[in-house]
């Protein structure tokens, strides 16, 4: 009788320590998993913040021709080389992206003068006209580095009609021109990392993108 009241104990014993072995087991793996999605959060954090810079701190250019004739879209890319000619004068005393865009629009009289000069020296009578725009880019490359896609201010420029091919770049830093160094120059270690590394951040990138598009989905 004694034997079986013993090993009911020992039982019940054995059982309770079980338990606490298998919740210390669940304990541990769930301060893991916390750990991990906090090292996570805090890794996509610190990479929203270098790509939010990133968007907030460049200016690009984007030039539509007035349709898709060879001679339009030739003109485009005359109009495009010689506003980057210009690109000195234009951003003339510019220390970040402030002043960048208070110069283009203090000069859009003298950036729509350019454009329509280089248009009535080849002979056509289509009218340019300049604008500070804030619109979507697809990812572009630069020689070694990869401008992510994304929302950015820009300098729009049309061409007449405007109903063919664009072309765009960075004209703020001027990365349009391969230029050593602006880069290092402009953009702080976690913005080059972006740009010079862009495969690493893949997922990120397409995490960014299903979270602003389910943000997009929430009413204010």
């Amino acid at each position: 009788m004694h034997f079986f009241h013993l090993n009911e104990y020992i039982s019940f014993h054995m059982f309770i320590l079980s338990s606490e072995v298998n919740n210390m087991k669940k304990i541990n793996i769930a301060l893991i998993a916390g750990l991990l999605l906090a090292i996570i959060f805090s890794d996509f954090i610190s990479f929203r913040k270098s790509y939010d810079e990133l968007q907030q701190n460049v200016l690009r250019m984007h030039i539509i021709a007035n349709s898709d004739s060879v001679d339009d879209q030739q003109l485009k890319l005359k109009v495009r080389d010689e506003l980057l000619s210009h690109s000195d004068e234009i951003f003339s005393d510019c220390n970040n992206i402030s002043d960048a865009e208070d110069n283009i629009k203090n000069k859009f009289e003298l950036i729509e003068k350019i454009a329509n000069d280089t248009i009535r020296k080849n002979g056509f009578s289509y009218h340019a006209k300049a604008e500070l725009v804030n619109m979507e880019f697809a990812a572009k490359v630069y020689n070694d580095i990869t401008m992510p896609a994304g929302t950015y201010d820009a300098l729009r420029i049309t061409i007449g009609n405007a109903e063919g091919h664009n072309w765009w770049c960075v004209m703020y830093p001027p990365l349009c021109l391969p230029v050593e160094g602006v880069a290092e120059e402009y953009f702080d270690d976690g913005e080059q990392d972006i740009l010079y590394n862009p495969d690493k951040y893949e997922i990120k990138f397409k995490c960014l993108e299903i979270f602003e598009k389910l943000n997009e989905k929430i009413p204010e």
